[in-house]
């Protein structure tokens, strides 16, 4: 996985130049998103949007396959093309197309090397006569197999939500300056996010806990003994799961109880995590949990037209269309939003959710049992 991350960070710099956000950012992190069986087999050429076609009906991703494997690719399209959306955070991907290349070749061993598909497998693809198809389909069965009798790995531990394209919907109905503004402080930071190994910086406690600009948004009491800073994107996933999962038992035994303190801070990873912050923002204060909340508990309901999915939420919020809309043109909340992300990145912060359990980086499993642990020890 090493030498994969490796070799596609390589070829971003060109590609960024060439192609913008969301390509560089799908080959810099291509290993992440498929899986390293697919990144082996495949990279990412180009994503193309027809003049003229809605934005709403996504693009097409060309992919160079190794030669011989077009079909295992082919019947993963797809997973691909939703792994690809999630990544971006909106439905950019509606198509792919394969062609043949090889770009990373096996080793020898590797090469030679073919998957035994079991028996109960083969007598599934028993009624296909296609013979290309059923092997694809075996190779793919059994692969999918082995995949589950591997140790699972950590839901939350290495969640990066990394900002991405300006190529939504959501952004043509932000005013050129406006948009100038929040751009020209995103352009420093997503390549930095991709360092995920990196060392983090220390982190000076003072700096940490001084308030973002636009205020900190707290739940539980100010005298709480345990402390806790989330950094989070309101369409990442990780984050969703995080909240939906595990921040409701945290709440019910420690934040309502009067133990732990959780500060909620806004780290847009994309345009669409940046008009959600930007509404929640922009309501009553007494409205902006309850908003935050409904974001990551429809987030697949409206991260894929965000326009439209952040009005009919911010409308039941009381929301008009004209101050919704004059919401997402509000330079200063935008500005200040991004202040606040570009302020988490001098302490480390590199994927998303991130935590700090009084002024500590918390590196464990984002589950509500792993802080567990590390909260009682807090509280003696």
């Amino acid at each position: 996985m090493e030498t994969l991350d490796k070799h596609f960070r390589s070829l971003t710099k060109s590609a960024f130049k060439t192609y913008g956000f969301a390509q560089a950012d799908v080959l810099a992190h291509w290993p992440q998103i498929v899986g390293e069986k697919l990144a082996q087999l495949s990279t990412p050429e180009r994503i193309t949007w027809p003049r003229g076609q809605d934005e709403k009906q996504g693009g097409t991703l060309y992919l160079k396959v190794n030669a011989g494997r077009i079909l295992d690719v082919d019947y993963a399209a797809a997973s691909i093309a939703e792994k690809v959306n999630r990544f971006l955070g909106y439905a950019a991907i509606a198509r792919i197309k394969t062609s043949p290349r090889h770009l990373v070749p096996s080793p020898p061993s590797e090469r030679r090397k073919t998957i035994a598909p079991d028996d109960a497998v083969m007598a599934q693809l028993h009624a296909i006569e296609d013979d290309d198809l059923k092997s694809a389909l075996a190779r793919l069965g059994a692969g999918l197999a082995a995949e589950h009798t591997r140790s699972p790995q950590p839901k939350y531990r290495h969640g990066l939500c990394p900002l991405t394209s300006s190529r939504k919907p959501l952004m043509k109905t932000m005013n050129r300056r406006v948009f100038a503004s929040v751009a020209a402080l995103a352009l420093t930071a997503p390549f930095a996010l991709a360092q995920e190994d990196a060392a983090s910086p220390p982190v000076d406690p003072a700096k940490l806990n001084e308030a973002p600009p636009l205020g900190e948004m707290v739940l539980g009491k100010e005298d709480a003994k345990v402390t806790i800073i989330e950094y989070a994107s309101a369409s990442c996933p990780h984050c969703a799961e995080f909240a939906n999962d595990h921040l409701p038992k945290l709440q019910k035994d420690y934040i309502d109880t009067g133990k732990v303190r959780l500060i909620f801070r806004e780290f847009p990873h994309n345009d669409a995590a940046m008009g959600a912050f930007m509404v929640a923002r922009c309501a009553p204060k007494d409205k902006y949990f309850p908003l935050v909340d409904v974001f990551f508990k429809t987030q697949q309901k409206w991260v894929p037209n965000p326009l439209e999915g952040l009005k009919e939420i911010a409308q039941q919020a009381g929301f008009t269309e004209e101050t919704f809309m004059a919401c997402l043109n509000n330079k200063d909340v935008a500005q200040k939003i991004m202040e606040t992300r570009q302020k988490a990145e001098t302490f480390g912060v590199k994927g998303i959710p991130t935590f700090f359990i009084n002024g500590t980086h918390f590196k464990g499993d984002y589950t509500f049992d792993a802080m567990k642990v590390e909260i009682d020890k807090l509280l003696g």
